[in-house]
């Protein structure tokens, strides 16, 4: 489809991808446990559509990270690929960001400063956030491939 080939460096690069792969296919489990179970009261405490999008976000960003740390050759149509790099691994990063700092948020709304999770002051700062990185990402696409992430025949 995508005329893509996938090459693992060594063994360390082959270990590193089946580990992470490994830690996120049990927690993949864990997360269908606490779907199944999300009447038992301490589950239910828990924000499960948050820790959904959390766990989607970070196997995103893990997929992400794979070529651009140097686990895999990619060769094909994904090799010079900057839709890549700027938008599955940063707007991902964002999205796993904002998750772990929405959970802390909400809990100093609730336990600290006694007010509610909801409300323009509540949601302003990830707005704000996800403003920011679509302007850089778009910037960023926009920009000449020299200034930015660019293909390099002689590296392949």
């Amino acid at each position: 489809m995508f005329d893509m080939r996938i090459n693992p460096i060594d063994n360390v690069d082959t270990a590193v991808i089946a580990v992470g792969s490994a830690m996120f296919g049990v927690t993949f489990l864990f997360l269908v446990v606490a779907w199944l179970r999300r009447n038992f009261r301490p589950i239910r405490a828990k924000n499960l559509p948050l820790t959904t999008a959390l766990f989607i976000a970070g196997v995103l960003w893990f997929v992400g990270d794979i070529p651009m740390n140097g686990h895999v050759l990619l060769k094909g149509s994904f090799s010079n690929c900057k839709e890549w790099n700027i938008w599955v691994r940063v707007l991902f990063c964002f999205v796993y960001t904002t998750a772990l700092i929405s959970r802390c948020y909400a809990l100093d709304r609730v336990f600290i400063q006694n007010r509610p999770t909801h409300g323009l002051i509540y949601y302003l700062p990830t707005v704000l956030l996800l403003a920011f990185v679509l302007v850089y990402s778009i910037v960023t696409e926009a920009m000449s491939s020299k200034l930015t992430i660019g293909y390099v025949k002689d590296l392949e």
